[in-house]
């Protein structure tokens, strides 16, 4: 005798059997539970990353999942979208009162509010289960102030003095500084370091050593992992 509940709860039945016996017919009686397994994903409202560099991943972050019912989960498949990966330590099944593991990276590749989710098909209610997940890309930004440089008339075979730019972070990730290098009849020296945060700056110091008479041109450039690179500041 097998009993298939078609809802939860206390579900009863009878098995009446009609045979030659004074007493017929014979009744017996039938009763059982029906019982689901419940998901509850927690943090119930999902992930949040903080900014995260473009095209770098982040740290994992973690999210539980619960079987908050009284049958047993069986989990299909979990999914991911947008910029963000899984891994998880949720097998085929769950049983009531335990509970798995869902880790996520987030791996922006563009700047601003970005978001996704991770999804759950099992056979609990409501499948697929979903828990929402969201981040900010972030990118430095290389900004010259002044924009370029001109110098006034120079003898030739001597070297100007120092005019200075200010080389700013304008963008909200870490600027990395790779090389700062000058070409034509110009040389620099800097401050820069090998990082600058958000809003930091440091300053270029140029100097001017025309080799022959008229116009002259050359350029600052500057290596870094800020979009647009090499940043050129023109002389």
């Amino acid at each position: 005798m097998a009993f298939t509940p078609s809802a939860t709860g206390t579900r009863t039945a009878a098995v009446s059997i009609t045979d030659s016996d004074p007493t017929s017919p014979q009744t017996l009686f039938l009763t059982g539970t029906g019982v689901l397994p419940r998901v509850t994903l927690s943090p119930p409202n999902g992930l949040a990353f903080p900014s995260q560099m473009i095209n770098t991943t982040s740290p994992a972050m973690n999210a539980t999942l619960t079987n908050t019912g009284l049958g047993i989960l069986t989990v299909g498949t979990t999914t991911v979208t947008g910029p963000f990966a899984q891994t998880n330590t949720c097998g085929g099944t769950v049983n009531p009162g335990a509970s798995c593991t869902i880790s996520v990276t987030f791996t922006p590749n563009t700047t601003g509010t970005l978001s996704g989710s991770v999804s759950v098909t099992d056979n609990a209610p409501g499948s697929p289960q979903a828990l929402p997940l969201s981040g900010v890309g972030v990118s430095p930004a290389v900004t010259f102030s002044p924009a370029s440089l001109t110098f006034p008339d120079q003898t030739i075979f001597t070297t100007s003095g120092a005019k200075n730019v200010t080389l700013t972070n304008t963008g909200l990730g870490i600027l990395t500084v790779g090389g700062i290098a000058a070409s034509g009849p110009f040389a620099q020296t800097n401050t820069c370091s090998a990082t600058l945060n958000p809003a930091a700056f440091c300053t270029i110091s140029v100097t001017f050593k025309p080799k022959a008479k008229g116009a002259l041109i050359g350029s600052v450039s500057v290596t870094d992992n800020a979009p647009g690179s090499p940043q050129a500041l023109p002389l």
